[in-house]
């Protein structure tokens, strides 16, 4: 790699901007070369698995000054066949160590899909003997010899580095064909375990005093609409500015729309047994099409409320163009609540940690820039970065940025003033296998605050997470170029809009601890 990354800027300024930018020449190096040849490489900062494949993230907990990052995984194929929990632990949620699977198929049980991992210090479950680092997974066992899908326990006295499976497994079982994805938390007004569980068109309620014996206590779901299989449920409180509490209640659904998104979610209160809405009866969007599976961290020393998601989507996730594995978790990030007209809202901001990895200087830094057409800012950018930027678009019209800008292929991210709305256009890459529904351009509504719309954009070689208005705004997108993409330009419709303070900072890698 060279000493310094050399950037070639070309502004357009009008006469209502600042003086010209001057082009950064030298910045502190960083690991990896963001410009290298080869297309279809791996992400820098955002997990992938060591090979083959990966989907949901499962059982993610802190214990003992680690995150771990358990995760569903074929170890064999680019597809899923023959899954189990992969396993992975960080000290900051940046830099992951693998480590051997923690979760393998078991010929009477079956494969162990998504669940969750807690830390049952008071040996609640009778598992623990004592160790106040236990941990305890809760998971689904399907198909199998038992030919179904039910939940099952496995228990670490080791910090994660082995699971062995409890005995009485099954510990629940139901009469349905889709009956999976247990989130389970300590609930301590009512000290019980609660699980949430998906089925068809509905999230199952269960309380039980030691994780091994579970008693219904309700459900939730729109039937009669038709929903398909619930999946991944999350269940958390989460304190609004004003000291209020709110649950937060994601399903997930398989299949889902590729437009209006396969996640949502529901604001409301919980009693320990029952959740009651207080949000849309259908649920609030909360990304694009390729936030799936999210699952919150259980466990976390400083309070904070975190979570990832797998960036993929069921109708394209078999058929993504990658070289030796398939999929990518999203940047970690923190949830929040923020109030808007129509009442209290989800946010999901980047966790702080992601700012060390940032390159000392910009490489891309200008107050105001003025644009009426395409723009060139960077010739030569490379394809891992954060930019943050706020738009200004004109009234009747468009503006934005085009990252990873190829020869003939570009992410465009931008704010549509005639629609209020924050979108991405990934675009179709040629020579695929990518299905048509790929390119769609997504979008989310979100009003402008005097004029502009700050977002924040994480690059990162086959991934692009938009956050806008301090999170209230998210679309997250895998793309996967099929040639060199390493420009950035601006560009406007229907008039001249406004960048205001554009910044690029390079990021280094960090996803793998070699």
């Amino acid at each position: 790699m060279p000493d310094c990354l050399h950037v070639l800027m070309v502004l357009v300024v009008l006469t209502a901007c600042s003086s010209p930018a001057t082009p950064v020449d030298v910045c502190e190096t960083i690991s990896g070369d963001h410009t290298a040849p080869e297309t279809g490489t791996r992400p820098f900062y955002h997990f992938t698995p060591p090979s083959a494949w990966m989907n949901d993230p499962a059982g993610l907990v802190w214990l003992d000054g680690e995150y771990h990052l358990f995760y569903q995984r074929d170890p064999h194929e680019v597809f899923t066949s023959d899954v189990r929990w992969g396993h992975a632990v960080s000290p900051d949620l940046l830099h992951w160590q693998d480590l051997p699977d923690a979760l393998t198929p078991d010929a009477m049980l079956g494969m162990p899909f998504t669940g969750s991992a807690v830390v049952d210090a008071q040996n609640t479950s009778g598992l623990c003997a004592g160790n106040v680092n236990c941990l305890v997974a809760v998971f689904t066992h399907a198909f199998g010899a038992l030919n179904s899908q039910k939940q099952s326990l496995a228990v670490s006295t080791d910090r994660g580095r082995t699971f062995q499976l409890d005995p009485h497994n099954p510990v629940l079982t139901a009469e349905l064909s889709d009956f999976r994805d247990p989130f389970v938390r300590w609930h301590a007004p009512t000290s019980k375990w609660v699980m949430v569980v998906g089925t068809t068109g509905t999230a199952l309620f269960y309380t039980s005093p030691d994780l091994n014996h579970w008693t219904p206590t309700s459900s939730f779901g729109l039937a009669p609409q038709g929903w398909p299989a619930v999946e991944c449920p999350n269940l958390l409180p989460l304190t609004a500015p004003d000291g209020t509490t709110h649950w937060l209640l994601k399903l997930d659904l398989n299949p889902g729309l590729l437009q209006s998104g396969a996640s949502r979610y529901w604001l409301g209160q919980f009693d320990g047994a029952t959740f009651t809405p207080e949000t849309d009866k259908d649920g609030l969007r909360f990304d694009g099409p390729d936030f799936y599976a999210a699952q919150a961290f259980a466990n976390v020393p400083d309070g904070r409320t975190l979570w990832l998601g797998w960036m993929s989507d069921w109708s394209y996730a078999m058929f993504t163009p990658t070289v030796g594995y398939r999929g990518e978790q999203s940047v970690p990030r923190q949830l929040g609540l923020a109030q808007t007209p129509d009442g209290w809202r989800l946010t999901q901001t980047p966790v702080a940690e992601l700012a060390t990895l940032e390159s000392a200087c910009p490489l891309v830094s200008e107050n105001v820039v003025a644009v009426s057409q395409d723009v060139t800012l960077a010739a030569a950018l490379g394809n891992a970065y954060v930019l943050r930027v706020d738009l200004e678009p004109p009234k009747g019209g468009e503006v934005g940025v085009r990252v990873l800008r190829g020869a003939t292929e570009a992410t465009s991210v931008g704010y549509d003033a005639v629609r209020g709305t924050l979108f991405v256009d990934r675009g179709l890459p040629a020579g695929t296998d990518l299905p048509e529904s790929f390119a769609a351009r997504l979008e989310v509504p979100v009003a402008l605050v005097d004029g502009r719309l700050p977002v924040t954009v994480y690059v990162d070689r086959t991934s692009v997470e938009v956050f806008a208005a301090d999170g209230l705004a998210v679309l997250s997108v895998s793309v996967y170029p099929t040639e060199l993409r390493h420009g950035l330009s601006a560009f406007a419709l229907g008039g001249a809009g406004t960048l205001h303070d554009l910044t690029v900072h390079m990021l280094a890698r960090a996803a793998r601890v070699e």
